[in-house]
């Protein structure tokens, strides 16, 4: 994390994923403290699709575990169900984000990770 470049990711979406990936990779417990609730306002003021680029762009600073972490992570929680809205068809971003999703997954198959039948 400390090699990672900051810069370019002045709204910060995609710091806390990352850590999770490289504690998840280091066997580092990750813990959350529900006593603790955030809330955000409905209203943003900043552009939601800028800072989904700059999320995405500072995660390919990770390494191949941690991505395959990420994706595990992300898989689990649904959060491309979430993000995309019925109806629309996915953008390029989002096609090649399923791709690399479906290499992970068969890479973790071949791998003996996952069952496959």
């Amino acid at each position: 994390m400390r090699g990672f470049n900051y810069e370019d990711n002045n709204l910060g979406w995609g710091i806390d994923w990352a850590a999770n990936c490289y504690s998840r990779v280091n066997s580092l417990h990750v813990l959350r403290d529900r006593s603790v609730e955030v809330s955000h306002p409905q209203g943003r003021g900043y552009d939601a699709d800028e800072a989904m680029r700059q999320m995405e762009s500072f995660l390919e600073q990770m390494n191949e575990q941690e991505k395959i972490q990420y994706t595990l992570l992300m898989t689990y929680r649904g959060i491309d169900n979430a993000r995309t809205k019925k109806g629309q068809p996915f953008n390029k971003s989002h096609r090649q984000q399923r791709s690399a999703r479906m290499r992970c997954f068969v890479c973790l198959v071949k791998m003996g990770f996952i069952g496959c039948s």
